[in-house]
């Protein structure tokens, strides 16, 4: 097992399969975060895209990592006690979500890792209201989210991102 997929499955409580678009969205979202925290996975650049931050080396990365898990399966890898905090960091902070609402662990994800996104990048110095509108729009379109705006206490959401991240 690699560094990137070790981590996905200690984070995700799950195995990691690279042919599943949910598990490949999530480990650009929770590598992106873990990253915010101060752990360097790979100093990975993120763009904008139709499901969140995306970096196309992160993915090269992962899949080559795939490649050398055929030949070296046995290989087990042991975090540092950081790592381990962060990974505990990252579990903790999707709580935030509505429990009554049926978003799955990905897309808690998913969310935290574009408000993070948007308030860095494209909504940088416009204050968290600009975050939360623009998270609607880019997001509110595609199921699960459609019902974002209601189901989602975005204060709540935003101290706890904001508390996790910085």
């Amino acid at each position: 097992m690699g560094k990137l997929t070790s981590f996905y499955e200690a984070v995700m409580d799950e195995p990691y399969d690279a042919d599943d678009f949910s598990n490949r969205i999530a480990m650009q979202q929770i590598v992106l975060l873990a990253e915010s925290m101060g752990l360097n996975l790979g100093g990975y650049m993120f763009v904008s895209k139709d499901r969140g931050p995306y970096s196309l080396v992160l993915r090269l990365d992962v899949l080559d990592e795939g490649a050398a898990i055929s030949t070296n399966s046995s290989r087990q890898i042991r975090f540092s006690k950081h790592t381990e905090a962060v990974i505990a960091r990252l579990k903790d902070m999707v709580d935030f979500i509505n429990p009554k609402e049926d978003f799955s662990k990905h897309e808690k994800y998913e969310l935290v890792a574009a408000m993070l996104y948007l308030a860095k990048n494209e909504c940088r110095y416009k204050g968290k209201e600009a975050v939360f509108d623009k998270l609607i729009s880019w997001k509110g379109e595609q199921l699960p989210f459609a019902n974002l705006s209601t189901s989602l206490n975005f204060e709540t959401a935003w101290e706890k991102a904001e508390s996790a991240i910085y």
